[in-house]
């Protein structure tokens, strides 16, 4: 049936509105780096970029296994932001360009997934609200902030909140048998891959979007027609992303667990205690409402905004949004993570028992507030359906919020380095031994030796993304175990007399040391009695190369002859 007129030129405008709102967000978040997108990078230098930024250098290398853990091999490593992935391959080997490029396109589907939602639940000025607000969200820009890939795909999980939200509708009466079979079966399946499209992109938002489908399907008057369907849509969106979940499961970055026989007895009786939540476990439960909204002041603007307007319906219209309202308050106290501080259990323990019977827990459950984010956005939609007057107003609050001090914006931004003496690494044979990264588990240790992998592209000893490198260790074990680290590590006095023997280190397949001084000065004096003058300097780094000191080191015990 052939839309009507009025509402055709009423979608047709609200796509432009759309179209427009995705391109600015976009430009205003890249903003920063628009003149520099294949050596700046957006996202925090001291969060989570460096670590992104190697995923996606790594995961487009043909032999990546032997590029790290050197000389036992990566294993299988699952790369948590996949869509991220996809685009590096398409633009390899510009890394740091296919990270922004992602991140762009993050935005933009934030943007349009919100326009989808809002225009489901308020129109054309449903619209405009849900554009805007989920392509401004704190958790948007979280996730941009600190350059972890997978958290910008939150305009996913509206996608699938509006896709299964459009099976509690009912099929046209005119529609014949097969045809009302066909259109049936197009939605449930349609729901059910964008579920698995959520999921892939983000295992925590493929969790809230089925959370929040289930309960709006539930709530809904309509819950006889609609249960059936979200049923066979989740099982189809389960089935989609059962090969990924075990690659998940078999990779380093899930050890073997002994687990309950039973997934019951899991649940009930599983763990000793809550399951522990990174980050914030200690933290009180008003802080952690703080870190559900992944933001801090500066996003103020944006929950005064959408929090008005969602007022507005909540006292004039709350019983047509009561699904959306509970899955919102729903996403909040799951956010809250597995206990309290004392010590008193949350709902998200036994969900996150359940999880590990399958995979893995969910440890930073904050991040279910997203479904929070998405039903405030849905609510606040839906509050504007009649006045377009309220919806230019939610509008510009969202706007100023991006403008007037306190925002989000802009972006903080990582140069990432290219020193000239590491890119000629490139072109030689061996395993890199970098220093500090082996001799210290700190983070920073991590990511200046995954931005220095970057440009050399020699094997290393770490897999330098955490917590895999906690499974895979045996090849920092191996070197730590090396005459020369175990003198370095130990302190030893600069001694001449007694430079250590570099047989063994040799021996594991390592040519060249490298030493960031601006991480470890003190190290330098040391390396360069024991190693002999730099192979290469620049810029901040020295690079030794172990056979020329083996070599020179030979040579010095050679006894002179008879005088």
């Amino acid at each position: 049936m052939a839309p009507a007129p009025g509402r055709a030129v009423t979608v047709a405008s609200s796509n432009k509105v759309v179209a427009i709102v995705a391109v600015a967000l976009t430009l205003a978040w890249l903003w920063p780096v628009l003149d520099q997108m294949d050596t700046a990078a957006l996202g925090s230098p001291t969060v989570d970029l460096p670590a992104m930024l190697w995923t996606l250098w790594w995961g487009v290398q043909p032999d990546g296994a032997s590029l790290v853990n050197h000389p036992f091999g990566g294993g299988d490593f699952y790369v948590l932001a996949p869509i991220n992935l996809e685009v590096a391959r398409l633009l390899a080997p510009h890394t740091v360009l296919a990270h922004n490029v992602a991140c762009g396109l993050a935005v933009a589907l934030a943007a349009v997934g919100g326009g989808l939602w809002g225009y489901r639940l308020g129109g054309a000025n449903g619209a405009l609200i849900g554009a805007l607000g989920l392509g401004t969200s704190p958790p948007l820009g979280a996730a941009l902030r600190d350059g972890t890939g997978e958290f910008a795909w939150i305009g996913l999980l509206a996608i699938a909140l509006w896709a299964f939200d459009h099976l509690s509708d009912s099929l046209p009466a005119e529609d014949g048998p097969a045809r009302s079979v066909l259109r049936e079966l197009t939605r449930i399946l349609g729901a059910g891959m964008a579920l698995a499209a959520c999921a892939l992109s983000c295992w925590y938002y493929g969790l809230a979007a089925g959370i929040g489908a289930g309960i709006v399907a539930l709530v809904r008057a309509e819950r006889r027609i609609a249960l059936p369907r979200v049923l066979l849509a989740g099982l189809v969106g389960v089935l989609l992303v059962l090969p990924a979940l075990h690659s998940f499961q078999a990779s380093a970055l899930e050890p073997q667990r002994q687990l309950a026989q039973s997934l019951v007895a899991h649940v009930l009786h599983g763990a000793q205690g809550p399951e522990p939540d990174h980050a914030i476990i200690a933290q009180p439960l008003l802080a952690r409402t703080q870190l559900i909204g992944n933001s801090d002041t500066r996003q103020v603007g944006w929950i005064m905004g959408l929090g008005l307007l969602s007022a507005s319906l909540l006292i004039t219209r709350w019983r047509a949004q009561l699904g959306l309202i509970v899955a919102g308050g729903v996403g909040l106290i799951l956010s809250l993570g597995s206990a309290t501080p004392g010590g008193l259990p949350l709902p998200m323990l036994w969900i996150n028992r359940a999880l590990l019977w399958f995979g893995s827990p969910l440890h930073l459950p904050f991040h279910l507030g997203a479904l929070t984010s998405c039903a405030v956005v849905g609510v606040a939609a839906a509050a504007v359906r009649d006045s377009r007057a309220l919806a230019l107003a939610g509008g510009a609050a969202l706007v100023a919020s991006l403008i007037l001090p306190g925002s989000p914006l802009p972006v903080p931004v990582l140069i990432v380095p290219r020193p000239v003496c590491l890119a000629r690494l490139s072109a030689e044979d061996g395993a890199v031994l970098d220093l500090p990264g082996v001799l210290w588990d700190s983070q920073r240790a991590l990511d200046d030796e995954a931005l220095a992998q970057l440009v050399h592209g020699r094997p290393i000893a770490r897999l330098p993304v955490f917590p895999t490198n906690l499974v895979l260790h045996q090849g920092v074990s191996a070197v730590r175990n090396t005459a020369l680290l175990r003198m370095i590590a130990g302190g030893a006095p600069v001694d001449l007399a007694a430079r250590p023997d570099l047989s063994d280190i040799i021996a594991l397949g390592y040519r060249f040391v490298t030493l960031d001084i601006r991480t470890a000065p003190q190290l330098a004096p040391a390396l360069s009695a024991w190693l002999g003058q730099p192979w290469a300097s620049c810029d901040r780094f020295l690079v030794y190369r172990l056979e020329e000191a083996a070599e020179d080191l030979d040579s010095s015990r050679i006894p002179s002859g008879p005088r």
